[in-house]
């Protein structure tokens, strides 16, 4: 998994070395995924260890959707929203990672509220 993000990291400004991407057992059932930030500022994705059953293009969708949201994250801090700038930060780096699928930049879930900020409100 971790070499997908920095694959699809890299199509981005983001400084993907400093962004945690790590297991998380706490998600609801059918909850992929989730990024937000700390109270650091610290970026972080958290992915559902089932993931790991998951295909590769499930994969790579799940981590073009997450990305997006750093991505809009950097623009406006309190990006919370699957529309506006996140939808078309999403689709730009869909097209730039060559990822397909209608439903990339569609929300997943709602995103539990620690040990990050919740950004989302689904």
């Amino acid at each position: 998994m971790i070499e997908i993000f920095f694959a699809i990291c890299a199509l981005t400004t983001l400084e993907c070395n400093d962004i945690k991407v790590v297991w998380y057992q706490g998600f609801e059932e059918e909850t992929f995924a989730a990024a937000g930030y700390d109270a650091d500022d610290n970026y972080y994705i958290f992915v559902n260890p089932d993931m790991e059953n998951r295909s590769e293009k499930f994969k790579r969708q799940l981590m073009v959707h997450e990305i997006a949201h750093l991505l809009a994250f950097e623009v406006e801090r309190e990006e919370i929203s699957h529309f506006g700038i996140y939808e078309e930060l999403c689709e730009d780096l869909k097209e730039k990672a060559n990822v397909s699928g209608r439903t990339v930049c569609e929300p997943y879930h709602i995103a539990p509220h620690y040990p990050w900020r919740s950004l989302r409100r689904e």
